[in-house]
């Protein structure tokens, strides 16, 4: 909290401990100073002593706590009261039903505060302490706060950690992590400071500090190895994995996991071994090893049910459903079902965290996968609206790049240029954008490119391929930039620079995506004997039919060479079957880009000349994109007509 953001005289919270502002802080002019204590020193002693007690408690104090905590006798404590309020030192707050009253300036405490000695001061914090600790047991905070300054750690440290604890059952991260911190500076016990950096890295993580998060897990892991605590030490290196990733270092995340599992090999099944295994399992899977992915998570969802794991079979349920799916595309309905599974026990027994993931891991399925739309932007949604109920600001911005990517499919692009700006500056909020961050930069490159400012797209995909290079990660920003370039007809060698570079990830990560842009970008550059073999490759590959969104992907792929070798007839029925797919699904933006291709190859067939046909597609693409907020591509069109002019019959 920021000094500057709380009023003198109360207490502020920085770097880990709760402080009182000194008249030095407060920058307090002497001449200042020396009149508050000269009207202090003027009142009866017992003024004196209540005023010291007061401002101990804080520029606003209830009369049930001072009370409870004065040595005074009620009418004794009331006299010394009313000589305050009659030297206008303090006065009565009205309203609440509590009694209360307040220094009438915030320096009055400070400077009080300020002239008694330490010893007298403890003392005054101590019977402060017990009078909260009676009147408001609830008030964990404050009666830490005063047991620590009091010199009673032992008694600070048990009400910090009953603050933290609170406040993290409540998701109140920013709270929970303040108490933990303070709670971290005064543990001794290195088993207790085991378990605390577990509780603080949680909390962290929830807000997207991912790299200090990873700090406390990392040593925690060194603590509990110097215990022999293999079970908290095995989950801790599951968090560490996990936390690496959200940090954006998908290839750190997995080198832990190995690491971790190799230091616990032997270790006797556990829930946090369970874990382990989920998060290494997972990390194969973000590393494009969906093999090996796949393997260790059926073992881990085996020790999951032997340990009674819950939340790591569910997490385990997720990651294998989504596995399968990428891996064996002519499965997916097999992973729907084991991410289905996850949802319902989610939801059944309260686990946010775990229901969010598996929504979001559900939407990505039906869309991809089984080409369904109509229930995925409703699955990202609710997942979002989770992330934000646990404090997961990180995993709410990533689950509305989600979002925001089936709006830019369906043509919602005015939803998304509303809301990315907002996203984007949340985004750079967090401690470390990681993930989210990237996710977010990839669907404002795509806005960019559904919108028509095609080499702003260009530019920026580019700029995002190199930094994501640095971590392996760069399928979506090579898809991104290879799209854009066939459209644009440019840089057509770069783009298959990037997609032989991102191979790779392309082959694992959605099966036959890279023969088809291969075979596009192969098209756009007149090499049509790479190209067929290219598509030749995809059906192939798929057991003879594409799956999914591919089929799309496809059926363009097939249209643009059909029409580059001249095969008209072949090109129809591509752009016809291709056209009816995408309205069914609901890829309302690639159908008015298709229509309008459609129409120039019409064009090209009748060697210039625009049948009728033409500018009924033409029109319906204008109208589409006009509808859907792409004015750029509407007015492109609306040239391209009058260019055509009397040529349209």
């Amino acid at each position: 909290m920021c000094k500057a953001l709380v009023e003198g005289g109360k207490v502020y919270f920085e770097n880990g401990r709760w402080h009182r502002p000194s008249i030095d802080e407060l920058e307090v002019p002497q001449s200042v100073r020396m009149a508050i204590q000269s009207r202090i020193t003027n009142l009866p002693e017992p003024t004196q002593e209540v005023l010291r007690l007061a401002a101990v408690l804080g520029r606003e104090f209830e009369y049930e706590t001072l009370a409870e905590a004065s040595e005074l006798d009620e009418e004794a404590l009331i006299d010394a009261l009313e000589s305050a309020q009659r030297a206008q030192v303090i006065e009565e707050i009205n309203g609440g039903g509590d009694l209360s009253f307040s220094f009438v300036h915030a320096l009055i405490p400070s400077t009080v505060a300020e002239g008694v000695r330490t010893l007298r001061r403890r003392r005054l914090h101590r019977r402060a302490a017990d009078a909260i600790q009676k009147i408001r047991p609830q008030n964990y905070e404050a009666i830490a706060f005063h047991y620590e300054e009091a010199g009673e750690e032992a008694l600070s440290l048990e009400y910090y950690l009953k603050a933290g604890e609170r406040a993290a059952k409540a998701y109140a991260n920013p709270e929970a992590e303040r108490h933990f911190l303070a709670a971290l500076d005064l543990v001794d016990s290195e088993p207790e400071r085991a378990r605390l950096l577990g509780e603080l890295a949680l909390v962290q993580s929830r807000q997207g500090k991912f790299e200090l998060a990873l700090e406390r897990w990392l040593e925690g892991i060194k603590l509990y190895g110097a215990l022999g605590g293999q079970e908290p030490m095995a989950r801790y290196c599951a968090r560490a994995v996990r936390a690496a990733w959200e940090a954006g270092d998908p290839r750190r995340g997995l080198a832990l996991g190995q690491q971790g599992l190799q230091a616990l090999e032997g270790a006797p099944a556990s829930a946090g071994l369970a874990d382990l295994l989920h998060e290494t399992g997972r990390a194969l899977y973000f590393n494009a090893q969906l093999e090996e992915a796949e393997s260790i998570l059926r073992r881990t969802l085996a020790m999951a049910e032997q340990t009674e794991a819950l939340v790591v079979r569910l997490e385990a349920l997720v990651t294998l459903g989504t596995t399968i799916a990428i891996a064996h595309p002519q499965s997916a309905q097999e992973g729907k079902q084991l991410i289905d599974e996850a949802v319902q026990l989610a939801r059944t027994h309260g686990l946010p965290d775990q229901e969010s993931r598996a929504l979001n891991n559900l939407g990505l399925i039906e869309a991809e996968y089984l080409a369904d739309l109509s229930k995925t932007r409703g699955y990202y949604l609710r997942a979002a609206e989770l992330a934000r109920a646990t404090g997961s600001a990180a995993s709410e911005l990533f689950y509305l790049a989600n979002v925001c990517s089936a709006a830019l499919g369906t043509g919602d692009l005015n939803w998304v240029r509303e809301r990315l700006p907002g996203f984007l500056e949340a985004v750079q909020e967090l401690a470390s954008p990681g993930a989210a961050g990237e996710a977010l930069q990839i669907i404002n490159a795509r806005l960019l490119r559904h919108s028509g400012e095609l080499d702003a797209a260009l530019s920026l995909t580019r700029e995002l391929f190199e930094r994501g290079r640095k971590d392996g990660d760069v399928f979506n920003q090579t898809v991104c930039f290879a799209e854009v370039a066939v459209e644009a007809r440019q840089h057509i060698d770069e783009a298959l620079s990037m997609v032989e570079e991102a191979s790779h990830a392309l082959e694992f990560w959605a099966p036959g995506t890279l023969q088809l842009l291969k075979a596009r970008l192969h098209i756009a550059k007149g090499d049509l004997t790479e190209a067929r073999f290219a598509l030749n490759e995809v059906i192939t590959k798929s057991g003879g039919h594409p799956i999914g969104m591919s089929q799309a992907r496809y059926g363009t792929a097939v249209a643009e060479l059909a029409v580059a070798e001249h095969e008209w007839d072949a090109a129809r029925r591509a752009y016809a079957q291709t056209v009816e797919f995408q309205g069914r699904v609901g890829l309302r933006w690639y159908r008015a880009r298709t229509l309008w291709d459609w129409a120039e190859a019409l064009i090209k067939e009748a060697k210039g000349q625009a049948p009728a046909k033409v500018r009924e597609l033409l029109e319906e693409a204008r109208a589409e994109f006009t509808a859907m907020g792409a004015p750029i591509y509407a007015e492109r069109i609306q040239a391209r007509l009058k260019e055509l002019g009397q040529a349209v019959n």
